[in-house]
């Protein structure tokens, strides 16, 4: 895709709404998260939307899905195919120790004990940290972003390996991962919190709702848009 490697250049073609149209294989998708795999310390809302952080750990069965050292939670929606992408709206202040990460992980992704939260892992984020923007790898890159977006379009494009990151304010690639080693795995949304001063919201990331809106809350999930995989990575229907 012409330009999609720079960080600093407008919506890729396919990631644009105003020409979704010449990219019919494009899906827009709403993501819930999976109570099974939260952190016993995060806080999901009813709809699933949000996700905030407490001091205090919540009596959760301790499931294989779960993770239970780092505060991390997937998306529902599991993909192995095509190109998707969704808008996370952080809600509240970020403060100079605020750390939080959003991107996609592998579906086998660690989730008991410590994880080296990197690609090596089967993790593609940006991280929140010092009041920086950088990715999410071994040796952090820090991204030149200014102000520091507190909404961002996610958009995953599994064929060609590429997990790309959008300022949903001014249409600006902040950054992709190219060659992302999926390995033929399904790939799902992946949220890390690490502060109490921030909540994460999933927002309705049609086409239709793609413009500025920073007033409101979180909206309640509309039927998600986009072509699902079951647990066992088979598409539903």
């Amino acid at each position: 895709l012409p330009g999609f490697h720079s960080s600093r250049r407008p919506l890729p073609h396919w990631a644009n709404p105003l020409l979704r149209l010449l990219d019919l294989s494009l899906e827009w998708v709403k993501v819930t998260l999976d109570p099974c795999t939260a952190h016993p310390q995060l806080i999901l809302s009813e709809d699933k939307t949000s996700v905030s952080l407490e001091h205090t750990w919540q009596a959760v069965p301790n499931n294989p899905e779960r993770f239970d050292c780092c505060c991390c939670v997937l998306g529902l929606e599991r993909f192995r195919e095509g190109k998707h992408c969704w808008k996370v709206e952080l809600r509240g202040e970020l403060e100079k120790d605020s750390n939080l990460a959003l991107g996609v992980a592998r579906e086998s992704v660690k989730r008991k004990g410590g994880i080296n939260m990197s690609p090596e892992e089967g993790i593609w984020a940006l991280q929140y940290d010092e009041g920086q923007v950088m990715t999410l790898t071994s040796v952090p890159k820090r991204l030149s972003v200014s102000p520091v977006p507190m909404r961002i379009w996610v958009c995953l494009d599994y064929s060609a390996q590429q997990v790309s990151f959008i300022n949903a304010d001014n249409g600006e690639e902040i950054h992709t991962f190219t060659a992302a080693s999926f390995n033929g795995e399904v790939i799902r949304p992946w949220f890390w919190l690490w502060t109490s001063s921030v909540q994460l919201c999933l927002r309705d990331s049609t086409p239709q709702t793609l413009s500025p809106d920073l007033e409101g809350s979180c909206p309640s999930p509309p039927t998600p848009g986009s072509r699902l995989l079951d647990p066992t990575g088979a598409a539903q229907e």
